[in-house]
């Protein structure tokens, strides 16, 4: 097989395993074809470290029993370190965005007080019902973007 150049591979997957891929895709915000790319590089990689800790360890008994188990928790432990660092990045990435959008909606808000003038008296229980009618419309049509995914890339 020539390295360098990607190579198609189709599998079959029971429908629980499916749905656990597309989850996983989705918290990863990745594609299903680079979640499961990860997944099985992460599977060879962990193979490895296991190769590699039985290479290394002579099989003398407990205490090669105890050494393997060490060294095989050794590398687990680096990687559940990595996972955790890139879940705080992720987690840092939101906390932005939601720093963002409470911005974002602050700024509405206060250009709204400025902007709107106070209703006269007569106007104000009209003004009122426009308001959660127009309210309730937009709350539906923010519900639909949710569930078809969001307004998609922001632009910055």
């Amino acid at each position: 097989m020539p390295r360098g150049r990607l190579q198609e591979l189709r599998i079959w997957v029971p429908p629980e395993l499916y749905e656990r891929v597309l989850r996983d895709a989705a918290v990863r915000r990745a594609s299903l074809s680079r979640c499961v790319r990860d997944r099985l590089e992460l599977c060879y990689e962990i193979e490895a470290d296991w190769a590699d800790a039985l290479e290394s360890v002579p099989p003398a008994g407990k205490a090669g029993a105890a050494a393997l188990r060490h060294k095989i928790l050794d590398a687990m432990e680096e990687r559940l370190a990595a996972t955790l660092e890139q879940h705080a990045l992720r987690q840092q990435e939101a906390a932005a965005e939601l720093r963002q959008l409470v911005c974002m909606l602050d700024h509405l808000a206060l250009s709204l007080f400025v902007l709107l003038p106070l209703p006269r008296r007569r106007e104000f229980e009209a003004r009122q019902e426009q308001g959660r009618e127009t309210h309730g419309r937009w709350r539906q049509g923010v519900r639909r973007m949710v569930e078809d995914g969001g307004p998609g890339e922001v632009r910055r």
